[in-house]
């Protein structure tokens, strides 16, 4: 999980709506989480994994998890942000609005 942690109560935080999820099921099988939030087995296994969720899935995770939409939509925001830097670094080219290193 995450390196930031609640000012409140010092718990970790996740960083994306991936470590979120996984964060939210804990112990328990994808089956009996994903019945308990309205999605599948597979549903909640591609949202664990990174991939993004439809706004169903998104809706019926946050309100069975309990979070702030905003709060969730930021961490999809920061996932996404992640990837793509990966992704571009991957492919040898400077990601957007980083300095070129020379």
């Amino acid at each position: 999980m995450g390196s930031s942690r609640c000012w409140v109560c010092g718990t970790a935080q996740p960083e994306t709506f991936a470590e979120l999820v996984k964060s939210w099921r804990g112990d328990r099988n994808l089956r009996v989480a994903g019945e308990e939030a309205g999605v599948s087995a597979s549903t909640l296994s591609r949202c664990e994994n990174g991939e993004l969720p439809d706004m169903r899935t998104f809706v019926a995770l946050v309100q069975t998890i309990k979070v702030a939409p905003e709060f969730a939509f930021d961490l999809i925001r920061k996932q996404i942000a992640a990837a793509t830097d990966a992704e571009v670094e991957a492919a040898g080219k400077q990601p957007v609005g980083r300095p070129v290193e020379t």
